[in-house]
């Protein structure tokens, strides 16, 4: 008899007359007896893991010994099953064993569900989980086993078998490219997929020679006829590729100007807006047609540092965009007078600071060492008078 239960009852067809004691044994070793004179059932305590087996001994005569037929053997530890694959998430088949300690198995199986469908494996089977083109499918996999005392045990994995593809999609213009297009002028491109942890990486081809260059010079190098072909590669975090074509025909028409503004803020206090327009001549190239630049007189940005002890106060009146100390930022503030405000205090021995504000691009750069400098009440003051007269 096998059970998990931590005693049993034994019962005779009738009342012992004789003088018995039960030797009880466990794993052949000698546990303990017990008296059957006068009895017709005694409780046995086997709350020991092993197998037991008993034998009849009388009291008087010790030499009259029997064995009885039979043993109980009882467990109260539970078997292990554990699913192991060879991976969870992969676009290749993907092998699954189960990892088990079942000494006296008595029922065990694998189950695998794939869409509602159920195979069932033996427990010391190999499984394959196949990878299948272009779908990204989903395992259910479970393992389940009873041994002989009643103890029961599963597992259960899911196993994600990605093969698909991601999708990508180019628009120009908010137009969706399908069929091959004419390029008029200098389109807007995006591209688009349906997956956002995929990337794309992207080739130009005019006229079938590979341009190592971004998007706008490679168009600014187009005549008329030329072809340009797009070619995109999407991949997903599992490395399956999509690979697209796209080609574009450049016939430019004549009457259509391309416009190109830009703005550079100079040394001086001057901002300077250029305007440039390109058209298309008579031997169907791209020529620059006007170059105007507009110069506006502005009032830069100034940021100022003060210095106090081992400390380093950063402020200006225009917004600050960022403030990297040794390459890290820094949180940005607000003083008493509203102005943006930083203040560091210098632990290394070089400190090196970049503030940028953000209407007009202004930036400074400067490396600070870190000293025991004081700085006088008459400074403070003169310090305090300046920011007050600037408001």
């Amino acid at each position: 008899m096998y059970t998990k239960e931590n005693h049993s009852n034994l019962k005779f067809e009738s009342v012992c007359k004789q003088a018995f004691n039960l030797n009880v044994y466990c794993d052949g070793i000698y546990y303990y007896s017990l008296d059957l004179e006068d009895k017709d059932q005694v409780s046995i305590d086997h709350s020991k893991n092993g197998k037991y087996t008993f034998e009849l001994e009388h009291k008087e005569y010790p030499q009259f010994k029997k064995n009885i037929e039979g043993s109980i053997e009882y467990s109260n530890i539970l078997p292990i099953v554990t699913l192991t694959p060879s991976s969870k998430l992969s676009n290749e088949d993907v092998i699954v064993k189960a990892i088990r300690n079942v000494p006296k198995l008595e029922i065990g199986y694998i189950d695998v569900d794939f869409n509602g469908i159920k195979t069932r494996y033996a427990l010391n089977e190999t499984i394959r989980l196949p990878a299948i083109h272009n779908q990204d499918v989903i395992y259910c996999v479970s393992a389940y086993a009873k041994d002989l005392y009643g103890h029961e045990v599963s597992d259960q994995i899911y196993v994600q078998i990605d093969k698909k593809a991601p999708s990508s999609q180019l628009f120009m213009n908010n137009e969706r490219v399908v069929d091959r297009m004419n390029l008029k002028k200098h389109p807007s491109l995006e591209y688009k997929y349906d997956d956002a942890n995929a990337y794309m990486r992207v080739e130009y081809y005019l006229n079938d020679t590979f341009m190592d260059m971004d998007f706008e010079k490679v168009f600014n190098r187009m005549v008329k006829d030329d072809v340009l072909k797009i070619v995109t590669y999407t991949n997903d975090v599992l490395m399956n590729l999509e690979k697209k074509e796209y080609e574009f025909v450049f016939s430019p028409d004549k009457e259509i100007e391309m416009v190109s503004k830009s703005e550079q803020v100079l040394e001086k206090d001057e901002v300077v807006e250029f305007e440039r327009v390109w058209v298309v001549n008579e031997d169907n190239e791209v020529v620059l047609k006007k170059n105007t630049k507009h110069i506006q007189k502005v009032s830069k940005p100034k940021i100022h540092y003060t210095r106090k002890k081992n400390k380093v106060q950063i402020w200006s009146e225009d917004k600050i965009e960022y403030v990297l100390v040794n390459g890290k930022r820094v949180q940005i503030e607000k003083d008493v007078v509203g102005h943006d405000f930083v203040e560091i205090s210098l632990k290394k021995k070089k400190t090196s600071i970049e503030v940028k504000t953000k209407h007009r691009k202004a930036l400074k750069k400067e490396e600070i060492k870190r000293s025991a400098v004081r700085i006088t009440s008459i400074q403070k003051i003169r310090m305090w008078l300046k920011q007050i007269f600037k408001l």
